[in-house]
């Protein structure tokens, strides 16, 4: 049934993993300026120069996060429809598992790529709120899979015993 409790935390997950792309992820501080890094753009400001932003698309490590972003999404919202195949909705548990880690790797490969729209060395870098998302996703997508591994115990000790 999609009430379960494993469907409302892949629900959530996937919510979680959506939230990046509109969450700041990076900054990167500057002598005059930062830089900050979500999901869907880079935007720099600096007080002799007007705000600059590029899209997600003119960068090949922002595109590749974004296309896991998405793709990780999709697949963990296809998996809540498995509700009546437990072993397949496992399965497709796991493989939004690894898009997931194939998510954060993307996204500590990007973020360690820039600055990238205002040159030099960074000052400061800082971690943003944002960046937590994909974590707890990753969390809520495990903790999902437990529970539909104890489901499918307890069918198993049920039938046992018929």
């Amino acid at each position: 049934m999609i009430q379960r409790l494993q469907s409302i935390l892949l629900l959530v997950a996937v919510l979680c993993n959506l939230g990046v792309l509109a969450a700041p992820l990076w900054m990167y501080q500057f002598g005059n300026g930062r830089e900050v890094v979500n999901g869907l753009a880079v935007t720099a400001e600096q007080s002799d120069a007007g705000p600059q932003e590029i899209s997600f698309t003119e960068n090949p490590f922002h595109l590749a996060f974004f296309s896991l972003v998405v793709i990780a999404s999709a697949w963990l919202f296809l998996s809540i429809f498995q509700y009546h195949n437990r072993k397949r909705q496992m399965k497709w548990g796991y493989v939004g598992l690894v898009a997931l880690l194939l998510e954060v790797l993307s996204l500590v490969l990007f973020t360690n790529n820039g600055p990238f729209l205002l040159g030099g060395s960074s000052g400061g870098i800082e971690v943003q709120w944002g960046f937590a998302l994909p974590v707890l996703a990753l969390v809520l997508v495990w903790w999902a899979i437990r529970r539909i591994k104890a489901d499918e115990e307890l069918v198993r000790s049920v039938d046992r015993i018929r």
